[in-house]
């Protein structure tokens, strides 16, 4: 009994010996309890996402309460690329005190332990760098604390693949198109990861288009090439991609992609904007996402607009301008926005808007007397970002205007700013003119319209190597759903001239004349015949045909009327030879009635009256002086000395300019001639009783131009006093070129 006893002894205090001897190397004191999760981080990844590491003590008091480091290090070639977030989870009193870089592969923790409990903490948002030299497979790291045992733990498998990374994140403004955003590059963890016709791409997150195709560089070459550097776009310009031509040999390449530029639409919320590459290659791309832009929003409005190409002349069709909130309440309530031209140019109509979350009093703008400001007045705030389309903008542009046509907006909304809506491509190939603007009905097919006069300005200005085309123009015909359309193909001539027509075409409501030759001789073109279908679905109003020469617009003329075609005036009805013309010179701003509602067209007209169109007409509004002795404190002073500054006009040899007298039709034939900016031509027959007469030559060159018309007898009568109505087709078939 007494030697079993001590043998019994011997063994606990030889077991006892063992535990003591094994502590040091046992790790008591700190453990992690749930083996991370290990994604695949490629070589060459600047921000690679590993998985989270979870830590805790074996034991209550292991980490005691006092400031304590752990040391989390990475291996070889891999470094910290970016201090990763550090939480309490053990709901003890655990303290986080630091979390810090100290090395490139070490991270240190501070920590004050409590022991009350188990302490446990969780490291998430860890991101690696792996340089080149980094070993494949899982990858080690080693996590350290004074006193213990080191441990470890594997959160990453590293492979060969391909690196992303966003050089930077710059901020970009929601609802703003052509920002910058940051450039991506791709990394090659080794020579040939990238093969042959294997592709890369881009692809950004919805409400986001690439503006334009990013470029791409590659350095060093290593013998990588694309079949194109330009990135070809798809997905409606949210993905760019990339074709591999030939792999890279003798060491990994580096692709930078530059000249990012985003859309960023006004629906994207604010933060990181988060672009998805990938390859459809074996190799991996790590991380499948980078973040290289940051959407804000800045309480801004912004503006754009879209350009078209037109020549001078009236009803040309311009371009669009937008306005866009990029927060809710922007726009002022009962705010205005104004639209403005200069130079000479006109409004031919008033402007439409097309608006999305907020209200305007109307949607058609208020065109003030001058035809050069056209005005919209908001209703109400909006509850959410507003887009107001300003569009349907018809100018009329005076001859010799050149190169962009501009509007600057303007009001109480807070809408500021000069925006290109045309351009003018040349000066004037050809005007264009409609003879006339009959009434047609909706819901019936075959109406006859206007007959459209195509005349060139100058031999050889319509070249053969282009079509003219004919369509119906905009709103409010709703061209989308084709309530107008061409019923079938019109009989096209030649009305003067030897230019060459050839075969004449109508296909998606649109009519197609091919030139067959030039012209040696200025030319006129007809097309007559022209018939229109109307669908119930139609709006009453004017029906514009637009024609084109190329690219570039020749004119928008109205040449029918959906609905009954009301008289302008009582004593002039819509059958009135000269209807049309007084309509037309209303319209713009340029003749008006009398003030018992009537126009009375048979009136003679008075050099004042005249010289107070012509001025309107030509957008010179008033001039000061006195240039003639019988002029001042006369209604038209400002108008008579306008145009006697621009050369349109002299008086009498005695000084005086007998503003109250009757015009003869000479004298505005030229009038007209001079204002037109016409050159004379003094060609054709002429008319019977104008030879020797002093005016001749601008009665021949306006009956040239189709300013001016001969009675049936074949006289011109130049020194009958011209009539309100005779006067108005002179100066509506002049604005009208």
């Amino acid at each position: 009994m007494r030697k079993t006893g001590k043998n019994r002894i011997i063994a606990m205090i030889l077991v006892v010996s063992m535990i003591i001897a094994m502590v040091p190397g046992m790790a008591f004191a700190m453990q992690v309890p749930t083996a991370p999760s290990k994604p695949e981080i490629a070589i060459g990844s600047t921000s690679a996402a590993a998985g989270d590491i979870t830590l805790e003590e074996t034991g209550t008091s292991e980490w005691g309460v006092a400031n304590r480091d752990i040391t989390f290090t990475l291996p070889a070639n891999v470094t910290w690329a970016a201090s990763p977030t550090v939480t309490n989870t053990g709901g003890t009193g655990l303290v986080i005190k630091d979390v810090s870089i100290t090395a490139a592969d070490v991270l240190t923790v501070k920590i004050a332990g409590d022991n009350g409990g188990i302490d446990k903490f969780k490291i998430s948002n860890i991101k690696y760098a792996v340089g080149a030299g980094a070993a494949t497979g899982d990858m080690t790291l080693t996590i350290a604390t004074a006193g213990h045992a080191d441990i470890t733990t594997k959160n990453a498998k590293i492979v060969a693949g391909i690196a992303a990374a966003a050089v930077t994140k710059p901020d970009v403004t929601v609802g703003q198109n052509n920002q910058a955003a940051g450039n991506i590059t791709f990394t090659e963890s080794a020579a040939g990861l990238l093969n042959v016709d294997k592709t890369i791409s881009i692809t950004v997150p919805s409400g986001v288009t690439f503006y334009q195709a990013p470029q791409l560089t590659v350095a060093p070459t290593n013998s990588l090439e694309m079949y194109s550097n330009t990135g070809v776009l798809s997905n409606s310009n949210r993905t760019a991609t990339w074709t591999i031509k030939t792999v890279s040999s003798g060491g990994g390449s580096v692709i930078t992609v530059g000249s990012i530029a985003y859309n960023v639409g006004s629906s994207i919320a604010e933060g990181d904007i988060q672009a998805t590459v990938a390859t459809n290659d074996t190799e991996p791309i790590n991380p499948t996402a980078v973040k290289n832009a940051k959407a804000v929003v800045t309480g801004q409005l912004t503006v754009t607009s879209t350009s078209t190409n037109i020549a001078t002349g009236s009803n040309q069709a311009a371009g669009t301008v937008t306005i866009t909130e990029n927060a809710a309440g922007v726009l002022v309530a009962d705010g205005t926005i104004t639209v403005s031209t200069s130079g000479g140019v006109k409004f031919s109509a008033a402007p439409q808007a097309e608006v999305t979350n907020i209200a305007l009093v109307s949607n058609t703008a208020n065109l003030n007397a001058g035809y050069d400001q056209a005005t919209f007045t908001l209703d109400g705030e909006s509850s959410t970002k507003a887009t107001i389309k300003i569009k349907d903008i018809i100018l009329n542009v005076p001859s010799g205007t050149t190169g962009a046509v501009t509007v600057t907006l303007g009001g109480g909304a807070g809408v500021t700013g000069t925006k290109t809506i045309a351009n003018i491509s040349v000066s004037a190939l050809a005007t264009v003119a409609a003879s006339s603007a009959p009434s047609i009905s909706k819901n019936a097919a075959s109406q006859p319209v206007g007959d459209i006069t195509i005349t060139e300005a100058a031999a050889g200005s319509l070249a053969n190597a282009n079509d003219i085309t004919i369509g119906i123009f905009g709103d409010p015909l709703d061209v989308d759903k084709k309530t107008v359309l061409i019923s079938g193909v019109p009989t096209v001539s030649v009305e003067s001239g030897n230019i060459n027509v050839g075969t004449v075409t109508l296909a998606n409501n649109l009519i197609t004349i091919d030139l067959a030759g030039d012209s040696t001789q200025a030319s006129k073109i007809k097309i007559s015949g022209l018939k229109y279908d109307v669908t119930n679905a139609a709006v009453n109003g004017n029906v514009l045909a637009d024609v084109a020469y190329s690219t570039t617009r020749l004119g928008a003329v109205v040449n029918a009327v959906i609905g009954a075609k009301a008289a302008v005036f009582p004593d002039v009805p819509t059958t009135h030879w000269a209807a049309s013309y007084i309509e037309n010179l209303v319209a713009k701003g340029i003749l008006a009635g009398y003030t018992d509602g009537t126009f009375k067209p048979s009136n003679t007209i008075t050099r004042a009256e005249i010289a107070k169109m012509v001025a309107v007409a030509k957008g010179l509004g008033t001039a000061t002086g006195s240039s003639f002795s019988d002029t001042s404190g006369h209604w038209a002073a400002g108008y008579i000395e306008a145009i006697k500054a621009a050369g349109y006009i002299n008086g009498y040899p005695d000084g005086t300019f007998r503003p109250n007298n009757n015009i003869t039709r000479a004298e505005i034939a030229k009038i007209v001639v001079l204002a037109a900016g016409f050159t004379i031509d003094t060609s054709g027959a002429g008319f019977s009783d104008i030879a020797g007469h002093w005016a001749s030559d601008y009665i021949l060159t306006a009956a040239n131009k189709g300013v001016v018309g001969g009675y049936t007898d074949g006289t011109f009568r130049p020194s009958n006093n011209a009539t309100r109505a005779e006067a108005s087709k002179m100066v509506s078939v002049w604005v009208n070129m």
